[in-house]
């Protein structure tokens, strides 16, 4: 459509395309483009990952700007804030957890202010006692004194590592050992008379 221009001598003149006014900022508005979030993900724990109470977590997240930087990176546990992170590696540590279950997101925040979030889930369940057995001397054996008596053990855990296992004599303490085989050389025990 062609429209006199004003103060024009009467000539019609066309019009600038829409797009051309845009540009050039005369009405006013700007084409804004959406800032693309960062990409972030959960490195550490593993997803579905398990620990026992009293458990403590150590989480870790990557994050990559996709134009400017990251400048921060938020843990949450469900809905609540439990760390913000300005400085990569972005990790924070959950101590004392105690048995249920666990979604910790994290989100990254770029400096243009755009931001996405992956999550992780994991479970803290109650402490499972380790298991232990004498391998020797056999249940009855019979030793004459004065004797020295070798006691071996057996000890097993499906959560974490075996730390000591104490040898006793009824409610008295004979001693510890640290390393497998764990063993105690009990010298001269009192054995009841039959």
């Amino acid at each position: 459509m062609l429209v006199p221009a004003v103060g024009s001598t009467g000539r019609a003149t066309p019009l600038p395309a829409f797009a051309d006014v845009l540009a050039a900022g005369g009405l006013g508005y700007s084409i804004v483009t959406p800032a693309t979030p960062p990409t972030v993900a959960i490195t550490a724990p593993a997803n579905g990952a398990a620990f026992s109470a009293p458990a403590t977590v150590i989480v870790t997240a990557t994050a990559t700007p996709a134009s400017g930087t990251i400048a921060k990176v938020d843990f949450f546990n469900g809905a609540a804030l439990i760390a913000t992170v300005t400085v990569a590696p972005y990790t924070t540590t959950l101590s004392s957890l105690p048995a249920g279950a666990y979604t910790i997101t994290a989100t990254a925040t770029d400096s243009n202010g755009a931001s996405s979030s992956a999550a992780v889930s994991f479970t803290v369940g109650a402490p499972v006692a380790p298991t232990v057995s004498i391998s020797s001397p056999v249940n009855n054996a019979s030793f004459t004194a004065p004797a020295s008596v070798t006691i071996d053990a057996t000890a097993a855990t499906t959560q974490g590592t075996i730390t000591q296992v104490e040898f006793y004599n009824g409610a008295t303490l004979l001693g510890t050992d640290t390393t497998s085989p764990y063993s105690f050389a009990w010298s001269n025990p009192k054995f009841p008379r039959r």
